[in-house]
C-alpha cells in the first residue's frame, strides 16, 4: 500500500517515513500542506488517487 505522508518537521518526518517502511508501506512524503493538497488531487499533481491511505 502507498502512503502520502504531509510533515513539515523533518525529523518526524523521516521518523514516520522509516516506520511505516519498516512495516512494508510505500511512502511519499512532502513537506508541506500546498504540496500534499496538490500531490493528493487528480488535478494538482502526478498521482491522485494512487495512496492508499492519505
Amino acid at each position: 500500500m502507498r502512503v502520502l505522508l504531509v510533515e513539515d518537521d523533518a525529523m518526524i518526518g523521516d521518523s514516520v517515513k522509516l516506520a511505516l517502511r519498516q512495516e512494508g508501506f510505500a511512502v511519499d512524503w512532502v513537506q508541506d500542506g500546498e504540496a500534499g493538497l496538490a500531490a493528493a488531487t487528480p488535478t494538482g499533481g502526478s498521482g491522485g488517487g494512487r495512496w492508499g491511505v492519505l
